[in-house]
């Protein structure tokens, strides 16, 4: 029997912990419910979560209903933390999406929802704290509705004749036949309502209240019977959830097995474990083997990144995508540190959440240490992660807004490294992508030409760091990269030779296009949802046009107006508290990554943010070429006439 790994979820404060702790303690997993407001809950296991009340990483926790084993994780609900809580997705077999029902949905509820559905992660709806003032069911299944999904229902006792059995038989022709014919079997209609659900479908809503303890068996039963038992993969060993440390330093990698098996001192992508742990809570319990589905921990291995997945001798796929940070900030430490020490330890946290993206400039002195992150409750995190952890008292500078580059046109990049005994020339097409592609690659390069091993790497390449544009330095973005032409020397070209070609390439390409004037600067957007008394509507809708917003819908929530729209992050990332002043403390808003869009004074943000392409000797656009035994630089400008391979027009 495999176990059923199940992830709860939600917009912070909404009871997701506390609905976790509910179900542990229910099933016999632990003694007694903790809480979060009292610092005690199982799940909430390190120091600083038990301190903010808020959970900050992933929880794990082992239980079982009827027999049947599953994984509980309990995942961040702050927006801030939002790359852990992705990074747990494709560990699931199912979700609990949960929904305050004094709140209902919001934005972020939005946004998890549709990280579940990119994935086809099966989920159920748990509305939470019907016990308080102003909770409507009805009202958020509405929302559900029209926000979320239409497919979603209530579930009953007598489902099978309820809203729930009418919503699976206008999906399968074999149901809606029985339902005519009055035929509700039950063998029937939970097969046809296990595979609807399965296939994200259907989406069966459950009410309750967590901290009262409501609600919770009908919640185990549908658990029990729906969620879908994972099938050994044929291919794969296991997912990398999350790398963490122990106090000892020793790291280890949170594993999810999709395999049929593993045990300690097996294979995982070419490196050999030490041991094998069960995760329960703050606890580790060293087992056999672990079996398809279980969620083990590690140690041994030092190359492992969250979101691979693992066969034995190799790195099958890097994982899904993840939303990027908004904005980065600059890590300020005293001259006391050595600011190698403090990059060090900067490094420890970045192997274990790689959207930190840190980067460390020593042009200057002393060397800058920059982050990229969420808000400013991961700040906070941070400092006392450096300061409890590491001993190393640290602070940040003002948050800057992420900024990214594109193309507006094809250009064509050459680039050649061939400095003594190396060899490698490569030619790229970039053209402008679809919004929100990101970076894409492909080959028009036949493997007679150029080998199929050699190609793979110009593509690892590609995707291997993110490559600076021309105007102000900011990471590309929605360009396809064709590879067009490519030569190897067969005796003197080595892997690092291709991934010099490849970055002069791409960096000769927007050096062109910034010449040409076909870059542009992109900024982010956010839909927003404020929530505020109808007399201040009018000074919002006002502050929103400043802005440079736009408004989506309006509504109602009781009796306060609820305004839906989109607007520039840069100009809404600290309106929370002008909204808040105003409003007199009655105010809400929330916000939630829309995509990226041309921002309208390129000229502005380029004289704020500073950039030289042509100094920039970490990215070079120049090429390398070789003449008499030695090599020698010739500038981007004058490459072109140097090229080995025939040069293509775009």
């Amino acid at each position: 029997m495999s176990v059923r790994t199940l992830g709860v979820l939600a917009h912070v404060d909404a009871g997701k912990t506390t609905l976790c702790e509910q179900l542990l303690c229910r099933c016999g997993a632990i003694r007694q419910a903790g809480r979060v407001d009292y610092g005690n809950s199982f799940l909430d296991t390190d120091p600083l979560e038990k301190a903010r009340g808020v959970t900050i990483y992933t929880g794990a926790a082992r239980f079982s209903i009827q027999g049947a084993p599953f994984v509980l994780l309990d995942t961040p609900g702050h927006v801030d933390f939002m790359a852990e809580m992705e990074r747990t997705l494709p560990a699931l077999d199912a979700a609990v999406l949960v929904v305050s029902c004094v709140e209902g949905v919001q934005n972020h509820t939005e946004t998890v929802f549709h990280c579940l559905q990119e994935q086809g992660i099966p989920t159920l709806f748990f509305l939470n704290k019907t016990d308080r003032v102003g909770a409507d069911p009805q009202r958020v299944l509405d929302e559900i509705h029209t926000r979320l999904t239409p497919c979603a229902a209530f579930w009953e006792e007598d489902w099978v004749h309820g809203k729930l059995g009418e919503e699976a038989a206008g999906l399968d022709e074999s149901l809606l036949e029985a339902y005519l014919m009055e035929d509700f079997s039950p063998a029937l209609w939970q097969k046809g309502l296990k595979s609807l659900f399965a296939a994200g479908q259907i989406f069966p809503c459950l009410t309750g209240s967590a901290l009262q303890g409501e609600g919770i068996d009908p919640l185990l039963r549908v658990l029990a019977e729906w969620v879908p038992e994972p099938v050994p993969d044929a291919k794969a060993l296991a997912r990398v959830i999350r790398i963490r440390r122990e106090k000892s330093g020793a790291r280890r990698t949170i594993l999810r097995v999709v395999g049929e098996e593993i045990t300690p001192r097996c294979l995982l992508g070419g490196e050999k474990t030490a041991d094998l742990m069960q995760v329960h809570g703050d606890k580790l319990l060293p087992v056999p083997k672990a079996i398809c589905g279980d969620l083990v921990a590690v140690s041994g291995l030092q190359q492992t990144r969250p979101g691979q997945l693992l066969s034995a001798d190799a790195v099958l796929d890097n994982g899904p995508a993840l939303h990027e940070p908004l904005m980065q900030s600059s890590l300020l430490y005293d001259d006391s540190l050595s600011f190698q020490a403090v990059w060090d330890n900067v490094c420890l946290l970045t192997d274990e959440d790689p959207q930190l993206h840190a980067t460390l400039s020593t042009k200057i002195q002393p060397p800058v240490i920059t982050l990229h992150v969420a808000g400013r409750l991961q700040l906070e995190v941070l400092q006392d992660v450096m300061e409890k952890r590491f001993s190393m008292p640290v602070h940040f500078g003002p948050c800057q807004v992420l900024y990214k580059e594109t193309i507006t046109a094809p250009v064509m990049g050459f680039g050649h490294f061939e400095p003594l005994r190396h060899y490698a020339e490569v030619h790229l097409r970039l053209s402008p992508g679809k919004p929100g592609s990101g970076i894409c690659f492909e080959s028009e390069v036949s493997e007679d030409v150029l080998s199929r091993n050699w190609q793979r790497l110009i593509r690892t390449h590609v995707f291997e760091r993110a490559y600076p544009g021309a105007l102000m330095g900011a990471p590309i973005t929605d360009v396809q990269v064709t590879l067009t032409a490519g030569r190897a020397h067969e005796k003197h070209t080595e892997g690092g030779d291709f991934r010099q070609a490849v970055g002069r390439a791409i960096r000769q390409a927007l050096c062109k296009a910034a010449r040409d004037g076909q870059c542009q600067i992109l900024e982010p957007w956010v839909r927003f949802c404020a929530v505020l008394e109808p007399t201040y509507t009018g000074r919002f809708l006002s502050d929103l046009t400043m802005m440079g917003g736009c408004m989506d819908e309006t509504g109602g929530q009781g009796e306060k107006a609820c305004l839906v729209g989109r607007a520039p992050f840069a100009a809404l990332s600290d309106y929370g508290e002008t909204l808040t002043h105003y409003t007199r403390g009655t105010g809400r808003l929330t916000f939630s990554f829309s995509g990226y869009e041309p921002c309208p004074d390129q000229q502005a943000v380029k004289e704020k943010h500073p950039y030289d392409f042509q100094a920039d000797r970490d990215n070079p656009a120049d090429s390398v070429f070789c003449s008499h035994g030695a090599g020698f630089l010739v500038p981007w400008e004058e490459a072109d006439s140097y090229m080995h391979l025939p040069l293509e027009n775009v």
